[in-house]
Parts: structure tokens; C-alpha cells; sequence
């Protein structure tokens, strides 16, 4: 009964914050000069299918992501950009970052 319970219990739990949203941002620079960079490709790791790219002010915005009880956690980003090492970001719900690209 016990067990019965407490899984019911987690179900009311997980089922609760199903709608939590995710939103993170981060401008992008060159890692060497300090210059912000333009239309760099940014996705959710793992899901490529949810992307965006830096725009007119090098800024990124991924938004509205229904992570389930899962948003807490930071967001695992990716960014490419031709002639720039790939890099990978945790970038905190509701924060923004700074992430520098290495040639």
C-alpha cells in the first residue's frame, strides 16, 4: 500500500510540472579578439530540431522548451560556427551567458 502511495504520489508530482519551461541566452564572442559574432548556430544538444542562432547583436534566445520536471536543470547548448571549435554550454534556466569560440 505503501509503494502504491508513493508512486501515486510521484505521478501527481512529475504530472504538476509538466508545462515548466525552459529559457536560456548567452551572447558569443571570439574568443580572441573579444568581438561578438554573428549567425552562430545554436541548438539543444540532443535535439537538433530546436535551434536558433545569434542575431544582430551576437545574442541567442532558446525559449519556451517544455523540459517536464527537468527544467530546473541547466540547458546542455551546442554551437557551431564555420572556422570556430564547436562548443558545448550548461547555461542555467532564466540566465544568460557569455560563451567565447576558439578558432
Amino acid at each position: 500500500m505503501t509503494r502504491i502511495l508513493a508512486s501515486a504520489l510521484l505521478l501527481l508530482l512529475m504530472s504538476a510540472c509538466g508545462d515548466c519551461k525552459q529559457e536560456v541566452s548567452a551572447i558569443v564572442l571570439d574568443s580572441a579578439t573579444g568581438q561578438p559574432l554573428q549567425g552562430v548556430s545554436v541548438f539543444k544538444k540532443n535535439r537538433p530540431g530546436i535551434r536558433t542562432g545569434t542575431d544582430s547583436i551576437e545574442r541567442f534566445v532558446l525559449l519556451g522548451i517544455s523540459d517536464g520536471c527537468r527544467s530546473w536543470l541547466p540547458m546542455a547548448v551546442r554551437m557551431e560556427f564555420t572556422g570556430y571549435q564547436n562548443m558545448e554550454l550548461d547555461i542555467p534556466n532564466h540566465e544568460e551567458q557569455r560563451a567565447e569560440l576558439h578558432k
